[in-house]
């Protein structure tokens, strides 16, 4: 059942020969919602009109992002992406916002965008050496990697699981096929639409570039993975708000990744 009530409508654009994405702000007012760094509360469905055009005309896609659902892991990466999508209309989050810690090569400690006056952008300094911060959050990419939890892939097909006592590593078990496998590594071309999670930003397909379609990379492999997402402190224009990382194994250890420290109340 499809609720119009307290929703909002946007389109995304893509203009495939140029690679420039755009997002029609909501045509529809009355989102229940509060958005002050954090979205307080959002109720029903988002449709979400995902477009893409060749060289001769336009396709476009429809599918449904239901944002409550998002509010839960591994969701929260996802509101984020839509919310940032809304705001600035544009693919391209490092070129929006700074490109954050990527081309320093040695992590920094928290706080470097403390001295912001404004809650979005980035600290003083050279762009790719200096931290940047997105509604209060800093380092959405670049700096450190941030481990996602309730993703396994096998043989790039994606498996996902959003009750956190479920968390398992390299198993099926309690984790729900999405029904979108990744694409082999490289710059992400366009997205995958999962009847199962609907708000997920999952890769299917690579061929892009740094500026064009979604200019944030996607690695994969077969085997059994893990996901990371956002880049370190040397991935360089990789990194952004989108870059997925299922390459690394459930095993794999490194000083370079870490995770937010979360309340489940």
């Amino acid at each position: 059942q499809f609720y119009i009530f307290s929703s909002a409508f946007f389109y995304i654009l893509s203009l495939a020969m140029t690679g420039v994405e755009r997002v029609v702000p909501p045509l529809i007012t009355g989102l229940d919602m509060e958005v002050n760094g954090i979205i307080q509360k959002v109720e029903g469905f988002v449709r979400l009109l995902r477009g893409r055009r060749d060289w001769r005309g336009w396709r476009l896609l429809l599918c449904r992002i239901r944002l409550d659902e998002a509010e839960r892991l591994p969701g929260k990466q996802n509101r984020l992406s839509l919310l940032y999508l809304v705001e600035f209309a544009d693919w391209n989050s490092q070129a929006k916002i700074g490109r954050g810690n990527v081309e320093g090569g040695s992590i920094q400690n928290n706080g470097g965008t403390d001295s912001m006056t404004y809650h979005t952008g980035r600290a003083a300094g050279t762009d790719g050496k200096t931290q940047v911060q997105y509604r209060h959050i800093e380092n959405p990419w670049g700096n450190i990697w941030e481990w996602i939890d309730g993703a396994n892939f096998n043989a790039r097909k994606s498996y996902i699981c959003t009750n956190p006592a479920n968390y398992a590593d390299d198993t099926t078990a309690n984790y729900t096929d999405a029904g979108v496998t990744l694409p082999s590594s490289g710059w992400i071309k366009d997205l995958g639409m999962s009847n199962n999670f609907p708000w997920a930003f999952l890769p299917n397909t690579s061929g892009g570039s740094e500026t064009t379609y979604i200019p944030d990379y996607v690695y994969s492999d077969t085997g059994w993975y893990v996901l990371m997402v956002g880049g370190g402190c040397s991935h360089g224009s990789s990194a952004g708000l989108l870059y997925f990382y299922a390459s690394n194994s459930s095993s794999y250890t490194s000083g370079s990744i870490g995770a937010r420290l979360l309340y489940h109340p």
